[in-house]
């Protein structure tokens, strides 16, 4: 039973590892496309404050010093980071309404098990969150092999209004982005070191 235990701890351990591309060798990057396209159902409002909030992520990685600088889309074949947004879920007036009811009873339901001398007590909340699903990679003159990734960034939108939500999960995409370009460029930095 304990090597079960500390097979299974092992695999939990192992799953969670970072992003890394299969970078080609002797690889030149000047400038890096950011390429981000979107499936019929992310709405048109959410479209257009990501791609400001990518406008932003550029200029401002580009005003200090970086291994290579970043563009919008120009070629989405060559030199690109590729985004591909699937679905974007933001918080409808329903869920905000049975989120808030719900967080209502798992307030009071302590306060009437505290009254009631109950022997245990219970108590929950409920915070629901907007939730876009994507996929990203590098073009295929960067890397050895395709590489596609999954992701889902989420960001609270709980008690928001729907322009606040968006605001808010653009700055989550953005923040996900730059993450996602500061270890590529590490990664490309290491590679490069390790040729010489």
């Amino acid at each position: 039973m304990r090597k079960i235990l500390i097979l299974f701890s092992l695999a939990l351990c192992t799953s969670c590892t970072s992003t890394k591309f299969n970078l080609k060798p002797d690889l030149q990057i000047e400038t890096l496309s950011i390429c981000v396209s979107y499936s019929d159902v992310v709405p048109d409002s959410v479209r257009s404050r990501f791609d400001k909030a990518i406008s932003g992520l550029i200029v401002k990685f580009n005003s200090s010093p970086h291994k290579f600088k970043l563009s919008t889309c120009n070629d989405s074949t060559k030199s690109a980071f590729k985004v591909y947004v699937k679905k974007t879920s933001l918080i409808s007036t329903p869920e905000q309404i049975g989120a808030t009811l719900a967080n209502l009873v798992g307030i009071t339901l302590p306060i009437v098990l505290i009254a009631t001398y109950s022997s245990f007590y219970v108590a929950f909340c409920y915070f629901p969150n907007d939730v876009s699903r994507l996929n990203y990679g590098l073009t295929n003159d960067l890397t050895l092999r395709d590489t596609t990734i999954n992701k889902t960034i989420s960001s609270t939108g709980y008690l928001q209004s729907k322009k606040r939500q968006i605001i808010n999960h653009s700055i989550t995409f953005r923040e996900f982005l730059k993450k996602e370009l500061i270890k590529l460029e590490k990664q490309y930095i290491k590679e490069s070191r390790l040729k010489k």
